[in-house]
């Protein structure tokens, strides 16, 4: 039996082949039966279709089903579940598909004049297949940034720029048919999960079989199969952004921008969304670029391919993820620990240039380059200095939140 690599490089020059050992693996590979049960559901549908774009729809499916199925067995071992992720990721890269650009900003601006708020001189890109993070306070312009990207508000200056390839720039319906929006709050949805999902597609033209076949996909996609006669007052936080998530997805839209999704959904809830919003984007099948905004820059930062950091409407990085602090002249640790602010000084005194501030929860340790995590935490070992928490922010947006709050104080 071939491995799963060789049968998905198949399938471009025998999609009818690559279909019959995609089942045949499931039924040799698979202890899960319903991924079994599905592909041989799929491979029906596939000899029962008309015309080559149909059936390589549906092989395509197939696909993402395996795919799905691999990473969430992947996630059992967290070293197994990067490999993946990495190996997807820079397949999609050698083909050249990072370099489109979906979206682009040139000085792009928004003046409200009742409160005076702008924000000014936006310039980044949004490209295929990659994930943005958008972060910073509260009021700063992370909303009106991200209503400016879907085409839900019209930019005073600069430029927004929607490439025509992905993006039919014509009018504001075209532009939000490609470019979902899902606000912090979702609006209620009346009727059952499969009834509204099936509802959504057909308002898009997506009717018969095909609805049927694409809702339920993103139903399994995400999560919602048992909960697919469930009204939307019996779902939990987690599972409402999960449905919300799912009646844009049923449409495939080129662009997935997300206003706070995280906001309201507990550390698990919040960890399973965004490992869904990671396998989405770097589908090698049907990528799709998501811009998502919070406050939670952890989580955010370890998804993201790109991050841009807001501050009273201006942007004060807008760039790669790994290139945060890239240029800085210190490292700057993140502290948890029961001791007073003096005593933890007096503990760090061994240490040269180094300087302490205390954020109201967190202690800050800025020091000079020359002292990497890996000294700092044997440091603490050494020192026997009591920690209850010790991250490194110095290549974080985390550092620059906390600097703009210093010079607000």
């Amino acid at each position: 039996m071939k491995r799963i690599e060789d049968i998905i490089s198949l399938t471009d020059a025998s999609p009818a082949e690559a279909v019959n050992l995609l089942v045949q693996w499931a039924r040799e590979h698979c202890d899960e039966r319903k991924l079994y049960y599905d592909l041989v559901f799929l491979k029906s549908k596939f000899n029962q279709a008309f015309g080559s774009d149909e059936r390589l729809a549906i092989r395509n499916e197939m696909i993402e089903f395996v795919q799905h199925f691999l990473d969430s067995r992947a996630m059992e071992g967290q070293p197994a579940v990067q490999e993946v992720i990495q190996e997807k990721r820079n397949h999609f890269i050698q083909r050249g598909a990072s370099n489109e650009i979906i979206i682009e900003c040139i000085n792009a601006g928004k003046r409200f004049t009742r409160t005076q708020f702008e924000l000014k001189n936006i310039n980044f890109q949004i490209r295929l297949g990659e994930i943005t993070g958008v972060v910073g306070e509260n009021g700063n312009g992370k909303t009106t940034l991200l209503r400016l990207l879907s085409g839900r508000l019209k930019n005073d200056s600069g430029h927004v720029i929607f490439n025509s390839k992905f993006i039919r720039p014509d009018s504001i319906d075209s532009i939000q048919r490609e470019v979902a929006f899902l606000p912090q709050e979702p609006e209620k949805v009346y009727g059952k999960v499969l009834t509204s999902i099936q509802l959504s597609a057909a308002v898009y033209g997506i009717f018969g079989e095909q609805n049927e076949f694409e809702v339920d996909y993103i139903i399994h996609r995400l999560g919602l199969t048992d909960y697919k006669h469930v009204y939307w007052s019996e779902l939990s936080g987690g599972y409402k952004v999960r449905f919300a998530l799912a009646r844009i997805m049923v449409r495939k839209p080129r662009v997935l921008i997300l206003d706070e999704p995280l906001a309201n959904l507990d550390y698990n809830a919040q960890n399973k969304l965004l490992a869904d919003l990671r396998d989405i984007s770097y589908s090698l099948q049907y990528p799709v670029s998501v811009v998502i905004s919070s406050q939670q820059l952890d989580e955010i930062e370890s998804i993201a391919d790109n991050m841009v950091y807001l501050s009273k409407g201006n942007v004060l990085y807008a760039g790669p993820a790994a290139t945060v602090g890239s240029h800085r002249k210190e490292n700057c640790y993140e502290i948890r620990t029961p001791l007073s602010r003096t005593e933890l000084a007096d503990k760090l005194k061994q240490l040269t240039q180094f300087r302490l501030e205390f954020t109201g929860i967190t202690y800050l340790l800025t020091t000079s380059l020359d002292h990497s995590f890996d000294d700092i935490l044997a440091y603490f070992s050494k020192n026997k200095i009591p920690v209850t928490y010790l991250n490194d922010i110095s290549r974080s947006t985390k550092k620059m939140l906390y600097k703009f709050n210093e010079a607000s104080i």
